[in-house]
This record gives structure tokens, C-alpha cells and sequence, in this order.
């Protein structure tokens, strides 16, 4: 049974919003990691965990984390004794206790909105698997990198490429 949290809609009305897991490989990037968990902190979707589990050769990662797990307690780390390489992306999954988990890579952001949308979608319809989005991958100022442009020759016109992330239930 995975755990649901009461919270009051717009309408003034009951109802259960299953918890989500986000959860974060991280690897020496600090900088990057602390605006993404920003951006999943600053989500308005009301129930959600984040997990890290940091693969870093260093300790900058859990230094920058120490005031974060101060005052979120909705956030998990766990700092590897080895590099686990892919077996860290397991370890977050593995951890995860949400009914929903999405993926948040250390250098990516999330719009405000993303969880409570997709979840939308879930909640709504009963045929639904899987849910996608773009994602925004940032540099250590924050800033985004450009999207690269598609041209083929069976392309009317230009089309803009950028990955996706997915939300999926469990």
C-alpha cells in the first residue's frame, strides 16, 4: 500500500494526493543539484519525497545538502561508499516509496507545475501508463543550454529537439 496524504482541493473538498517520489542520482555537481531540488521544493503538487543518492567523488554534493536536510525533512540522502555507477539510479529506485516515481537528473530543472499536471493525467484516466514531459538541462549558473534544431529533407520545417522525462506508477 503506498501512502496517500488528505489535502483540501479548491473546491473545499477531501481528497488524497498519492505521494511522489523524485528521485536524484547525483554525481559532483553541487551547484546544478541544489537549483533542481529547489525546483522540485518549489512544486506545486502537495506530497512529495525526494530522494539523492549521491555517487560523488568528493563530499560538495552532502556539504551543500546540510541546511536543505535541516529544514525539508521530505528530503533523503545517502552518500555511497563506492560509485555505483548505473546501480545508483537502482538505489534510488529501490529507496523510493512514492505510489509515482519520477527521475530528476543533478543538472536538470522541473517547471512549478510538472508533478501536479502529470499526476493529473493518472488520476483522470484509467488507461494512462506512462506520462512525459520536456525537461530543461541547466549549466552550473543556472541558465539553460539552447535546443538543438532537427532539419531532415522529408521536414517541412525545423523541428525542436530536447529530451524527456516520464513519471511513471509503479
Amino acid at each position: 500500500m503506498y501512502v496517500r496524504k488528505e489535502i483540501t482541493n479548491k473546491g473545499g473538498m477531501d481528497v488524497e494526493a498519492p505521494l511522489v517520489s523524485v528521485v536524484i542520482p547525483a554525481y559532483n555537481r553541487p551547484n546544478t543539484l541544489q537549483i533542481a531540488v529547489d525546483s522540485v521544493l518549489e512544486q506545486t503538487y502537495p506530497n512529495i519525497e525526494i530522494i539523492i543518492c549521491d555517487d560523488s567523488t568528493n563530499h560538495g554534493v552532502q556539504e551543500m545538502l546540510e541546511p536543505y536536510l535541516r529544514s525539508y525533512p521530505q528530503i533523503q540522502y545517502f552518500k555511497n561508499e563506492k560509485n555505483l555507477f548505473l546501480g545508483n539510479w537502482h538505489k534510488c529506485f529501490d529507496l523510493a516509496k512514492g505510489e509515482y516515481i519520477n527521475y530528476l537528473m543533478d543538472d536538470d530543472v522541473f517547471h512549478k507545475d510538472k508533478i501536479k499536471k502529470m499526476i493529473y493525467f493518472y488520476e483522470q484516466f484509467d488507461n494512462i501508463t506512462l506520462v512525459t514531459s520536456y525537461r530543461q538541462t541547466i549549466n552550473e549558473a543556472g541558465n539553460g543550454y539552447r535546443r538543438f534544431m532537427l532539419r531532415s529533407s522529408s521536414m517541412k520545417k525545423p523541428e525542436l529537439w530536447t529530451e524527456k522525462y516520464w513519471l511513471m506508477r509503479r
